[in-house]
């Protein structure tokens, strides 16, 4: 079954449940002539002299599955014309396949129209005034529950970002369920930052983001390592040092994980709390041992922070730093003082936590 198969049964069902009744051979025919034969997640065809034949047949096709074939063109390259053709004969909006719908039944053609990049039917819809660019998608399980478009830009060339902010995308809408990355866009381009999912796509969104009025948070410029701007925020609100954000994540956190020494420094010359836990009990020991910042490491501990600590699971900074292979990061925390023999709430140490994965097999 092609993109387009499973797309055309995913809007039957949705049909089906929403309006009671089954399509009818022409509306199902009608669909199949809007978008066809997917090449892959994101290019299908359209047979527009096939849609005009049978609107001529069947006049009513515009109001009974209209919205719901401008859902399935507009979700792909390829099928523009059609698109087109739609809007000039009065169909102005998507068929609602997500309010009241299991998941499995949920469909949101910008969000999938954006995340492949078909910029040039998301403008012609946009500027028909179907909908915007503020479009938020419910539809994805594992990832936020109210994705924004500006969530699928990061990391992608910074077009995608300006694209958004152009047709109304809001950088200040919260999205949940991003746990420690964070529930701003500023926030999750933010987190890369010290990973191999940093680069200069990451830096550019950071840019078009502040530069379009995102509000430049503790929780981000810790994560980017800007202290001029940390001071600024604590200047103006000294309780901003103690701010929990997502997932009770604190600017310690923050600046701990991406390896931003001057802030890690800073924060806890100023009182941070050095052994502050999130919703699952992690430190920033803890962050700062999975990405191998053995800088933060060595100052948290000059601070006294925990080496030990254990986090819901029962794992220790030593173990994350083991699990993820983090050689350097578990030297340090071995120097320190961590108890190698500590064991996780399944019974396992840090050696036996890096032989999972055969790292560092080393006694």
């Amino acid at each position: 079954m092609n993109d387009t198969e499973y797309l055309l049964e995913k809007m039957t069902r949705a049909f089906e449940m929403r309006e009671g009744r089954k399509l009818t051979s022409l509306e199902n025919l009608f669909l199949r002539a809007t978008a066809h034969d997917a090449t892959d997640l994101s290019h299908a065809s359209c047979d527009v002299p096939r849609m005009k034949a049978l609107l001529k047949e069947s006049p009513s096709l515009l109001e009974t599955v209209g919205s719901v074939a401008l859902s399935m063109a507009a979700s792909y390259h390829g099928t523009l014309e059609a698109v087109r053709f739609l809007l000039d004969r009065g169909i102005n909006r998507f068929y609602d396949c997500e309010t009241g719908l299991d998941r499995k039944h949920q469909h949101e053609p910008v969000t999938k129209a954006f995340y492949h990049g078909n910029f040039n039917t998301l403008r012609t819809v946009f500027e028909a005034g179907v909908t915007d660019a503020s479009v938020i998608s419910t539809s994805h399980v594992g990832w936020p529950a109210n994705t924004s478009l500006l969530f699928w830009a990061v990391g992608r060339p910074v077009e995608y970002t300006e694209f958004a902010l152009e047709y109304g995308a809001d950088p200040e809408v919260p999205f949940s369920g991003n746990g420690e990355r964070g529930n701003t866009p500023l926030q999750e381009a933010a987190a890369r930052r010290g990973t191999e999912r940093w680069n200069s796509m990451v830096a550019d969104t950071v840019r078009a983001l502040l530069e379009h009025g995102a509000f430049y948070d503790i929780f981000s410029a810790c994560g980017l390592n800007d202290l001029e701007r940390v001071r600024e925020l604590v200047g103006e609100d000294a309780t901003a040092l103690m701010q929990r954000g997502e997932a009770k994540m604190t600017p310690l956190h923050w600046a701990a994980r991406a390896g931003s020494a001057g802030c890690v420094k800073w924060l806890l010359r100023n009182g941070a709390e050095v052994d502050a836990e999130t919703v699952t009990k992690r430190t920033p020991l803890h962050l700062a041992a999975e990405r191998g910042q053995t800088e933060p490491i060595r100052l948290l501990a000059e601070h006294g922070a925990s080496l030990n600590a254990q986090d819901k699971k029962g794992r220790t900074p030593l173990h994350r730093a083991a699990y993820e292979g983090r050689l350097e990061a578990a030297e340090v925390l071995i120097e320190l003082g961590a108890d190698t023999k500590l064991e996780t709430k399944t019974g396992k140490t840090p050696l036996q936590v890096a032989r999972l994965d055969c790292r560092q097999l080393n006694a």
